[in-house]
This record gives structure tokens, C-alpha cells and sequence, in this order.
């Protein structure tokens, strides 16, 4: 048990084993008239597991925020955009097929 110095005027020791976790599960190993035995492994096993679950939520806000984000900006960019009619004519179609025809002849021989 370790004491502490009275600061404040409280007039009670405390030791380590009256401390609480924010959740108010016990962080340390303590029996008796504080409750059930719990010990410091699963208190860290349940950090870890809390920590991991936050992390991977966090993770997972962002990413479909940022989904949402690029598919607004898509509709947008799309909706502002001009349309393409059919391509290319079916002169310009002969002249391109011409001129590969007469580099492929040149290039031939």
C-alpha cells in the first residue's frame, strides 16, 4: 500500500488500489470490499480492444467521407462538363486510315 501526503485537506490515505479507469472499472488487482478481482491484463486487454475499435471507427469516418466527397465533386465536374457528339466523322476516319497506310508503306521499305 502506498500512501500518499494529504494535499488539500482531504484526511485520508489513498493507495493505488482505490484508482478507477474513466469507464469506472477497477485498473488494478484488488479484492474485497472494492469488488470483483480485476486484474491489469484485462484492463489493458480492454484498452487495446477500445483503443483498436476508435481507431478502426475513425478510419472509417474519413474513408466514407471522403467517398461521399469524390462522388459529389464527380456529379458536379459531370454536370458542367460538355458532351461529346459521336466522335470522329467518317472523313476524318479516311484521312487517318490513309495517312497510317502510306507511313506503314514507307516505313516498309
Amino acid at each position: 500500500m502506498l500512501i500518499l501526503p494529504n494535499f488539500g485537506g482531504r484526511g485520508y490515505a489513498r493507495d493505488y488500489n482505490e484508482r478507477r479507469s474513466f469507464v469506472g472499472r477497477e485498473l488494478y488487482s484488488c479484492a474485497g470490499a472494492h469488488g470483483p478481482e480485476v486484474s491489469l491484463e484485462t484492463s489493458l486487454l480492454d484498452q487495446g480492444v477500445t483503443l483498436m475499435l476508435v481507431g478502426m471507427g475513425t478510419v472509417f469516418v474519413f474513408l466514407t467521407v471522403l467517398v461521399a466527397g469524390m462522388s459529389l465533386m464527380s456529379s458536379i465536374v459531370m454536370r458542367f462538363t460538355p458532351v461529346l457528339t459521336d466522335g470522329a466523322s467518317e472523313e476524318e476516319v479516311v484521312a487517318i486510315t490513309a495517312a497510317i497506310t502510306q507511313h506503314r508503306n514507307n516505313s516498309a521499305k
